[in-house]
């Protein structure tokens, strides 16, 4: 789901700045894209405003997911799943051997395919992609794998994307999804969990409302609030009667930002998680 759409502005929504030019970047190019049939007039442009890169990103990205946030892209499914890899020492050291510098200019970015490693030469960044705090113009690694995602597969970040296919792209990790998956489990072991919202025939609103609080226990902070349908969430946290969620888009999202704690995440009361939420994904 993209929760920060251009076209339905909100006063919680970030807004980036124009951002001076920069003789330091790398020169301001257009991405070299493939099979991007299906895709939109709309989304085409946002793709050719395309970021420039700034110098040193592997020095000045340490990779912490609180300061990632989702873009105007509908890529939550990228988003959450780089997010959550980012949330594990093994998925961190990863992603940052996946990454190096090209002699050429830009970087090189190692996906794979079908478990066969391929590297993808990254000259910019997505327009109105995903975004690290802290770093020059907020393009981090992050946003080096979702342009290399975009150039090597094609439409593979955008809206319908699912986590599984994500994860093999960017992580060559297998994935257990749905019943399979015990959240217990599986965040107590250390492997990053993913849930999914549903998104229920006839809802034209496009969201569910919810209770989130900003801790444990019964004096923190509540809210009523919004679940967006069909829209993927870290598992950070479970309790016996809670579970901790984070939002790929950030702190600054018009849905729960407001409640987030110190790790991006809230709380909501498990019986809430489990009416929901029909989609769960565990990475390996």
């Amino acid at each position: 789901r993209n929760l920060h759409a251009p076209t339905h502005p909100h006063p919680h929504h970030r807004h980036h700045p124009a951002r001076p030019a920069d003789h330091h970047t790398t020169p301001h190019r257009r991405l070299k894209l493939h099979h991007m049939t299906g895709l939109d007039q709309e989304i085409l442009e946002l793709v050719m405003k395309s970021r420039p890169l700034p110098p040193d990103i592997l020095k000045n990205d340490h990779l912490d997911a609180r300061k990632v946030s989702q873009g105007h892209w509908g890529d939550c499914a990228f988003v959450v799943t780089i997010k959550a890899a980012m949330g594990t020492d093994t998925g961190r050291e990863f992603l940052l051997q996946g990454v190096r510098e090209d002699p050429n200019g830009g970087y090189q970015v190692r996906l794979w395919d079908k478990g066969k490693p391929e590297w993808v030469a990254v000259k910019a960044a997505l327009g109105e992609g995903v975004t690290t705090d802290g770093v020059p113009g907020g393009v981090g690694i992050p946003a080096l794998y979702e342009a290399a995602l975009l150039q090597r597969f094609g439409a593979v970040p955008v809206n319908g994307t699912s986590i599984q296919d994500i994860a093999e792209k960017i992580l060559d990790r297998s994935t257990t999804g749905s019943s399979a998956v015990n959240i217990d489990t599986a965040v107590k072991g250390g492997n990053p969990v993913i849930a999914l919202s549903i998104n229920p025939p006839g809802n034209t609103s496009r969201v569910m409302p919810v209770v989130i609080r900003s801790g444990p226990g019964p004096d923190a902070l509540a809210w009523s609030a919004q679940i967006p349908c069909g829209h993927g969430y870290e598992v950070l946290e479970v309790t016996p009667t809670q579970v901790v969620l984070r939002n790929p888009a950030g702190k600054d999202n018009r849905f729960d930002g407001a409640a987030t704690n110190s790790s991006g995440g809230f709380y909501i009361d498990r019986s809430d998680y489990y009416g929901l939420f029909w989609g769960q994904v565990e990475i390996h």
